[in-house]
């Protein structure tokens, strides 16, 4: 339903980036729909391992990256351009720093932050 109500928004020159990618689904589908650029960022090694492989099968690497990275590191950044960010509700506490990078680095007016689940500390 997220995809549906943002196809109208989305565009070939969209850079999505998913916080917390797992196996990349969303980012296969936001690819092979819209034909954007995505950038997958997956904390564990093992979890970004099979995304690799998902994107790989499906002939997406020229469109898909994906980083093992923390994004609650102090040296964690967006990558540039980025248009559209995609959060899920993580514990109460994550929030709030997920909530900071998001303020801190989401400066360009298009950006557009998806948060999916319930983020009852950014209410």
């Amino acid at each position: 339903k997220v995809w549906e109500r943002l196809r109208l928004q989305m565009s070939a020159d969209d850079v999505v980036v998913e916080l917390g990618c797992g196996d990349a689904r969303w980012l296969l589908h936001g690819v092979q729909t819209y034909g954007c650029r995505a950038v997958g960022v997956e904390y564990d090694p093992q979890v970004a391992a099979l995304a690799v492989q998902r994107v790989h099968a499906l002939h997406l690497q020229a469109s898909i990256t994906i980083s093992i990275d923390d994004i609650l590191h102090p040296t964690y950044r967006l990558p540039d351009r980025t248009t559209m960010v995609i959060v899920y509700a993580f514990a109460e506490t994550l929030n709030v720093n997920v909530k900071q990078l998001l303020v801190h680095q989401c400066q360009h007016p298009r950006t557009k932050v998806i948060s999916v689940g319930v983020c009852r500390s950014c209410i």
